[in-house]
């Protein structure tokens, strides 16, 4: 009867052991690859939110009440929007509630004329 180290030691040498820690390998490596997409995504997904927020904000805040408009439309569909964490909600809030105002039913609405066009004053 063989020793079973000396099974072991023959099988930690072999083609069978070396194609399985290949195997593994690659398996450990798609996860990685798959954690490092899923990080790079999320955060493209955040730099894209917030590029639109500072956008829709500076056009509120140009001076021209048309622009301004069309920020605060923005800002609402930006609020209206799923798949913010707590904190961008959070940020979102804070910012909305400077230039948006409750009606009575709790609808967030514009502090600047609504009907506003461009080219008109």
């Amino acid at each position: 009867m063989t020793h079973p180290l000396l099974t072991w030691g023959d099988w930690l040498t072999s083609p069978g052991f070396g194609g399985t820690a290949a195997v593994v390998a690659a398996v450990l490596a798609l996860i990685g690859v798959r954690r490092s997409t899923a990080v790079q995504r999320e955060n493209a997904r955040k730099d894209q939110w917030w590029d639109r927020l500072k956008w829709a904000v500076d056009l509120v805040l140009s001076g021209d009440e048309a622009a301004a408009n069309v920020g605060l439309a923005a800002l609402t569909a930006i609020t209206q929007a799923q798949g913010f964490d707590t904190d961008e909600l959070n940020f979102l809030e804070r910012i909305t509630e400077l230039f948006l105002e409750p009606d009575e039913s709790g609808t967030l609405e514009s502090e600047l004329e609504p009907d506003a066009q461009p080219g008109q004053s």
